[in-house]
């Protein structure tokens, strides 16, 4: 299983890793590989040692979309409604009205791209002004499979892959031996390999896909050596992913006055970029929207 988006698990308080173990999916974490060795930074003028350690990070072995399926599995009391589409929130009746079709909700919380919360709240008296400074980018993953033992006599075989500099006119950002990080990879089985395109390289939204598959080749190549054709290469590309925030930016986590019920906001572009971030920014808006609603007469629950 290759993941195309996220597949780190940072392990923090009320992250990802908790979340897992609290939804049964423990027996599916994996481990960064003990023997593995740190990443290396691929500067203009050659090799250093990546100057951040890699912090506890964990995996699924069976892929992070288990992540997800496991959550809408446990939500038993939770109503999920798929191809639901909500083009803007207006207020009505002391609620807010999600479509034509829904009753007034209590609370909402914005789980969207910043760019999106501007015609989403387009009717609603909050200000979104600091959403001009969050910026997106275009970003890509290439993901491929090669025979066993393909890049063996790769002097940086062993490291679980490289940060590359801007300098190094290699055109990606990053390349990950998932074979050699990742424990529930088969270690003398086929090499999994995933490299990253996008800020602050150039923008992959220039190239086709067949563009994108070969300068993944390419840096293949140049930082691993010579291996046989691919037996396996897929791309994914990401619109609204990973956003730069500006470092003066006023990122609300919500909104609460007494003319409006409560928002609240999650994102990215919040706390963290990471899942763990996300998902412990999740966990702290769900304790204070359950604090808000004991401090009004709630419609439903």
């Amino acid at each position: 299983v290759l993941d195309m988006g996220p597949d780190s698990l940072v392990d923090r308080q009320r992250g990802a890793v908790e979340l897992c173990r609290r939804l049964g999916l423990e027996g599916q974490l994996a481990r960064i590989r003990p023997s593995a060795k740190p990443p290396l930074y691929r500067a203009g003028d050659g090799w250093t040692p990546y100057p951040r350690v890699e912090t506890d990070s964990y995996t699924l072995s069976g892929g992070l979309s288990g992540l997800t399926d496991a959550l809408a599995a446990a939500l038993c009391r939770t109503r999920i409604h798929l191809a639901w589409p909500i083009v803007r929130v207006r207020l009505e009746d002391g609620g807010y009205v999600l479509t034509d079709e829904s009753a007034p909700y209590d609370a909402l919380i914005a789980a969207v791209p910043a760019s999106s919360l501007n015609p989403l709240l387009k009717d609603i008296p909050v200000d979104l002004s600091w959403t001009d400074q969050v910026v997106y980018e275009p970003r890509a993953v290439a993901a491929a499979v090669y025979p066993p033992a393909s890049f063996q006599n790769s002097r940086d075989w062993g490291h679980t892959g490289f940060v590359v500099s801007p300098d190094a006119n290699l055109g990606l950002t990053a390349l990950t031996w998932l074979s050699t990080k990742w424990e529930h990879f088969h270690a003398d089985g086929p090499v999994a390999v995933r490299t990253f395109w996008g800020p602050p390289g150039p923008n992959p939204a220039a190239w086709s896909d067949d563009e994108l598959k070969a300068r993944h080749e390419e840096a293949v190549i140049a930082l691993g050596g010579c291996h046989p054709p691919a037996e396996f290469l897929a791309v994914r590309r990401f619109d609204a992913a990973l956003p730069h925030v500006a470092k003066d930016a006023l990122v609300p986590s919500g909104y609460e006055a007494s003319d409006i019920p409560h928002i609240g906001i999650l994102g990215p572009y919040r706390d963290g970029l990471g899942l763990s971030d996300c998902i412990r920014g999740a966990w702290e808006e769900a304790y204070r929207i359950l604090e808000w609603s004991t401090a009004v007469a709630p419609r439903q629950q």
